[in-house]
């Protein structure tokens, strides 16, 4: 004797665990606890998508002691959008750190948005970046105004007067 809540069930064993939904009785369709990722699974694959779109986290300057050190002994460099302090590190490639002030913008989603698009922007010219550097730029209010490219050109002229 099959009871109602029965009928649906298919009997077949699943190829390889691919397929592992199974029907209920009022029409919906559940996920088998074997299919089901668990959160450290779940943070691994978002940290593989996110990997192209961040500069992955041994290369940007995040500790404040190595901002107090890069400010402290660093050297400065000035442009129209940001200033620029810089001092060499001991390692094989570059890091960056972003810094806005609340003088410049007050609401925090309108700092993030153009962090955004100073990361974006240093990520484009970091190839071009001297390696064994750490790189912090601060962030002027004239910068609220200016768009992508105006950004972009301005690190392409910091990266050429770096070079000379």
């Amino acid at each position: 004797m099959m009871f109602e809540h029965e009928k649906n069930i298919s009997t077949q064993k699943s190829s390889g665990g691919q397929s592992s939904r199974i029907s209920c009785a009022d029409g919906r369709e559940k996920w088998t606890q074997r299919n089901r990722i668990s959160p450290r699974q779940r943070k691994k694959a978002t940290n593989t998508q996110k990997e192209g779109l961040m500069l992955p986290r041994e290369k940007r300057v995040s500790a404040s002691r190595d901002f107090k050190r890069v400010y402290q002994k660093g050297s400065f460099f000035s442009a129209s959008l940001f200033n620029v302090n810089y001092l060499a590190n001991r390692l094989s490639f570059a890091r960056l750190g972003v810094v806005i002030n609340k003088k410049v913008e007050p609401k925090a989603t309108k700092r993030n948005k153009i962090k955004r698009r100073f990361r974006e922007a240093s990520k484009k010219i970091y190839q071009s970046l001297p390696d064994g550097y750490d790189y912090i730029f601060n962030i002027k209010a004239k910068s609220k105004e200016a768009n992508f490219a105006e950004i972009e050109k301005e690190l392409k002229i910091f990266v050429a007067r770096l070079k000379k």
